[in-house]
This record gives C-alpha cells, sequence and structure tokens, in this order.
C-alpha cells in the first residue's frame, strides 16, 4: 500500500452501499453469505427455534440433505396426525424455542445438567405440558403421560447430539416468562392453556449479555458431548405478534431483533464454531422495500422464503465449486398446501388474544366463518364499520362439522381452544335483544370449495365412473353433507336473524388442477346456493358478478404459500372491499340483490 492508498480503495463492489445495494442487478441479493466451513452432501443437520426455522427443515428435507428427526413419529400417521403431534416440524419435539433461556433449559434438561421441572397443566379435562403446550395439541389423558413423553423427547435429544454435525439455531425473541423458581417458559402461562399468576409468573425481556450467557453455556454443554458439532444462527424476520413492555410493539420488534442480531455476531465474532446465515437481512432490511411480507407486514411470502433458501443454496454451490446449480431439487409448487406445510407457530395464535374491531353494542353485524370472513373484517374495520366475529374456525374445520349445536352459545368449536376464544368474544351480539330481522349475520359456512368440490368430484367419479352431474342427486348429497350447518343457519333464520352466505372467490383458475374445473366449482355453487335459499338464508354469489374471465387483475391476491404456491383460495383486500359493497355491509353502499340459483346441472 502506497502512501496515496487507503484501505477502502481496494474493496469490491459488494462493500459499498451504491454497487452493492442500490445498484445491484435484480430483485436479489446473490452474495452476502460465504459458509465458514466446509458443507456437503453428507452434513448432518439439526433445526430448532422460532417459527422461520422451519422453513430451513422443509428446505433441507426437500433438497436431500440428512437432517436429524431426533424423535420419528410413529409410522402410519397422516399428515393431520403429524402436525397435531408435533412431529417433523424440528429436529427436536419441543415445538418452537423462541428464547435463549429456553433452549438451554431443554439442553441441559437433556443432558442432566438441571433436574426437569414435573410441572403440568391441567386445561379443559387434559394434561398439557407447559414447556410445549401445543405438543401434542389436544394434550394428555394423565399427568403421568405427560411426564412420561415429556421424558422420551429429552432421552431422543440426548441421543441425537452425538451425530449431529451443524445444529441451525433461528433466534426469535427477547421477550420470555419465566417461573418465580427460575425455569422458562415458551409462552406467557394462560394465554394457551392453564391461568396465569401474577405471584408466581415473571415477564423478562432478556439483554444482550443475558442471551449471549445462555447461548454460550447451551454451545459449551453440546462441546462437551460432541466437540465437532457447529452452530449456524439465523434471526427470524417475523415481527412480534405482541409485546409484554411498554413499548409500541414496532418499537419492541426492532429492539428484540437488534439484540438478537447483535449477540449472534458477538458469538460468530468468538468461535470459529458458530456462523452467521443472514435471513434476517434477506426478507426484513429496508433494501428489500418490504416485499417479502404479506399485506400483515409479518407473514413472509412464500417467494421471499424461496429467496432466502435459494441464496443459502448457492452460497453452499459456490463454495463447493459447483458453477452451476443443477443438484439442487427445483423448490416445489402449484400444489395445494397440507396440514405438514403449515407452519407449527404457537406465536402467531397469540392474534386471537389481539383487541380487535372496536365491537359494539349497538352493531347489528355478525361475522360468522373462516379466513374469507377474517379478511371481510379486516376491511369492514378499516372502512369504520362495527361488527362481531370473522374468523371463527378454518374451512376444511367447517367442512368436518367440527362443532356441536349448543341451546345456549349456538354452537361450540370444537378446532382449537383459539377458535372457542373468537366465538366467546362474538357471543355478546346474540344478547341484544334484537328486533326480528334487525340484526345481519354474513357467514360462508356450507361453501367452503377448496376442499367441498375435489371430495365431491371424488365421491361422484367413484360412484358413477363419470362427472356428468345430475342436480337432484348433487342437492341431496350436499343436504346430507352438511346437515350440521344448514340445522345451524336455520336455527339462526329462526331466531329472527337475518344470514346472508357468502360463496368463495372465484379464483380457482389460479390453480393449475381446479383451474380446468371451473365449471364444476360454479355447479357446485349454485347447488349450495338453492339449499341454503330453501332455509330462508340470501345468497350472495361473488362468482355470478365476477366470472373468472372477468375478475378483475387487483381482486386476486398476490400472496403464496410457504412453498411458493399461488394463494388461489382467497381474493385480496380490495376484492374484499367489492364484497363488502357487493353485500351491502359499506357505508351508503345499496348491495345487489341476490337472484334465486338456477342450477347448470341436467334437471
Amino acid at each position: 500500500m502506497t502512501s496515496a492508498d487507503h484501505p477502502y480503495q481496494h474493496l469490491g463492489a459488494n462493500r459499498f452501499w451504491k454497487s452493492g445495494v442500490a445498484q445491484r442487478p435484480g430483485e436479489a441479493f446473490d452474495d452476502l453469505w460465504t459458509p465458514r466451513w466446509q458443507i456437503d452432501r453428507q452434513t448432518r443437520f439439526a433445526t430448532a427455534g422460532s417459527c422461520f426455522a422451519q422453513h430451513i427443515s422443509r428446505w433441507l428435507r426437500q433438497q436431500g440433505y440428512p437432517w436429524v428427526d431426533a424423535e420419528p413419529a410413529p409410522p402410519g400417521l397422516d399428515a393431520q396426525c403429524m402436525a397435531d403431534g408435533g412431529w417433523g416440524v424440528f429436529s427436536y419435539r419441543t415445538g418452537n424455542i423462541y428464547t435463549a433461556a429456553l433452549l438451554r433449559q431443554w439442553v441441559f434438561w437433556a443432558l442432566g445438567l438441571e433436574p426437569v421441572v414435573p410441572e403440568a397443566v391441567l386445561h379443559d379435562g387434559r394434561v398439557y405440558d407447559p414447556f410445549r403446550p401445543l405438543v401434542p395439541q389436544h394434550g394428555h389423558a394423565t399427568v403421568d403421560d405427560m411426564l412420561a413423553e415429556r421424558q422420551r423427547t429429552l432421552e431422543a435429544m440426548r441421543a441425537s447430539f452425538s451425530h449431529t454435525d451443524v445444529l441451525v439455531l433461528t433466534l426469535g425473541l427477547t421477550e420470555g416468562w419465566r417461573h418465580r423458581d427460575g425455569h422458562a417458559y415458551p409462552l406467557c402461562p394462560g394465554t394457551m392453556v392453564g391461568r396465569f399468576d401474577p405471584v408466581l409468573h415473571q415477564f423478562v425481556n432478556q439483554d444482550a449479555a443475558a442471551v449471549q450467557r445462555d447461548l454460550e453455556a447451551t454451545f459449551d454443554a453440546l462441546r462437551a458431548v460432541n466437540p465437532g458439532m457447529r452452530f449456524l444462527l439465523t434471526v427470524s424476520p417475523v415481527p412480534l405478534t405482541a409485546t409484554a413492555t411498554d413499548q409500541h410493539v414496532l418499537v419492541a420488534t426492532m429492539h428484540a431483533k437488534s439484540v438478537l442480531r447483535t449477540v449472534a455476531g458477538a458469538l460468530q465474532r468468538a468461535h470459529d464454531d458458530v456462523d452467521y446465515f443472514p435471513s434476517y437481512e434477506l426478507i426484513a432490511s429496508h433494501a428489500t422495500r418490504g416485499q417479502h411480507y404479506d399485506d400483515n407486514l409479518r407473514t413472509v411470502k412464500g417467494a421471499g422464503v424461496d429467496q432466502v433458501m435459494a441464496h443459502f443454496g448457492a452460497a453452499i454451490a459456490r463454495q463447493a465449486g459447483q458453477a452451476q446449480l443443477a443438484a439442487l431439487r427445483p423448490w416445489p409448487r402449484a400444489r395445494l398446501a397440507t396440514a405438514d406445510e403449515v407452519l407449527f407457530c404457537e406465536e402467531a395464535l397469540l392474534e386471537a388474544a389481539a383487541p380487535g374491531r372496536p365491537d359494539q353494542p349497538a352493531a347489528p353485524l355478525c361475522l360468522l366463518g373462516d379466513s374469507h370472513m377474517g379478511k371481510l373484517s379486516r376491511v369492514l374495520q378499516a372502512a369504520g364499520v362495527p361488527h362481531w366475529g370473522g374468523m371463527v374456525m378454518n374451512g376444511s374445520a367447517w367442512f368436518q362439522n367440527r362443532f356441536l349445536a349448543d341451546p345456549q352459545d349456538q354452537f361450540v368449536p370444537l378446532e382449537s381452544r383459539e377458535a372457542r376464544q373468537a366465538w366467546t368474544r362474538a357471543l355478546p351480539f346474540f344478547a341484544q335483544g334484537w328486533a326480528p330481522r334487525q340484526a345481519r349475520i354474513v357467514s360462508n359456512i356450507g361453501v367452503q370449495t377448496h376442499v367441498a368440490v375435489p371430495a365431491f368430484l371424488q365421491w361422484h367419479q367413484q360412484r358413477h365412473g363419470h362427472l356428468r352431474l345430475d342436480a337432484a342427486e348433487a342437492m341431496a348429497y350436499y343436504q346430507a353433507l352438511h346437515r350440521d350447518k344448514l340445522l345451524l343457519l336455520q336455527s339462526l333464520v329462526g331466531q329472527g336473524y337475518a344470514v346472508t352466505v357468502v360463496t368463495d372467490p372465484p379464483t380457482q383458475s389460479l390453480h393449475p388442477v381446479w383451474g380446468r374445473l371451473l365449471a364444476a366449482f360454479r355447479s357446485y355453487e349454485l347447488v349450495a346456493a338453492r339449499c341454503l335459499e330453501q332455509i330462508g338464508c340470501e345468497v350472495v354469489q361473488p362468482g355470478a358478478h365476477w366470472p373468472a374471465a372477468q375478475l378483475p387483475p387487483a381482486y386476486l391476491a398476490q400472496e403464496t404459500g410457504s412453498e411458493g404456491q399461488r394463494d388461489w383460495l382467497h381474493g385480496s383486500p380490495a376484492y374484499y372491499a367489492a364484497l363488502a359493497e357487493l353485500a351491502g355491509l359499506l357505508p351508503g353502499g345499496q348491495g345487489v340483490a341476490a337472484e334465486p340459483a338456477a342450477l347448470l346441472l341436467a334437471a
């Protein structure tokens, strides 16, 4: 270096903001990470941490890397049972591990470095593990069963440590809750199961020093049993659902992510066996202009996950000297999401406890249904339309009749405790003493075409060997399958409520398979409309006003699923605003009179 030189003269383009960020070609970064150690097809990965770690687990399995499954599921379980039981999500059957304190606790328990706390929670007649409250989702029959299953998980963890090459740990939160005796919880007691006790349960917001101490202690304990284990840290780009501090949630989120990122960098600099992968920067930095988040500014789009994992794979390929990435299998697309593809994220369930719209006793409107009603609710809330209810259960749960009629509360949702909580918050609507037809219920139960139509077509094909549908037979099928939902809606009509049922968005054309069967979807909705009208419901059919070929592009959802598949179930916020106007729910809106269903099937 001459006297005229200085250190910045010889840096590469990616060391300057202008050339490395502002003027980079294309939308994606391609050189943010170089693996610190050699990674190949024999590298055995374990994954743990917050929700975003599940994307890494899935990618590793899909790409054929050895993924440590410490506690494999019993043979013969279907996808729903796998998801309910917490199998195949992380390497350890612990559920999400959001904080460094909880990670240290699990590892110390598994290695016998601390006594296991024999705590259990009794809730709704079932026993739950307070340290993984949704594993399994429906709890245990007895305390002994719960403790025995926890012990099996700890033994499986201990056995897996010795054959793990790289532990990928996604850091999620600094906020957490602990017992006054010191042990950590994954969530605030009482939010999912059990009851909050302000004397026993203490809020903790770890600073950087505390997070680093817990991670250092954890890594030291693991090095003692496997000196060759390495640690790849990431920071989850998913913001906090809620904060227990006295700060705004945006400020609390930035604080938490800054602390976690600081600790990850400090550990990387201090230890040769610790590396950092920038998933947080690839998703959440302002250089990406927020394009990787859904409309709620929290959920990461499938395309964003794809980009992060493509960056991960490309870096490994470059390290291996591969000029091409052909060895990487393409990320699967264009298929229905199944239960094992749904992120298992307890923290997101806290949204069920969030204050919603300003429900007012004078509001004569209640929404009852699945995610479509939840999206419609957000549109009404933004427009200042007071109402009750919204999404109560998932569409598949409605389709499967996972509820019980109840003379006092109309019905009891059986899908989850979150569903029961959501419905409980809507129940004051029914105690207002409305005059007949003064109050309105808008629902989409009895539709759910994304599960109903494929099931109907499969039933018809097996029964007849063809898909030439008969109107009378289709109506009989519908009435038998949806008997419980029809009885519920008929009961609401009989109580004097004006009940409007809204059919699904005409967006099935986005699906690579069902897009070829648009006539079947339309026919099924017409059958549903005829049956619903017979029990006194008004039916609003978006497909009659916006056929698939005429649906404005602005009405199509832009979101993608966790593996990049296009969202063909929902419309965009603009669609639900137009739907609200069509149904006469917005101020000044006249609505469109529903026409009687005219069946397209053979008479």
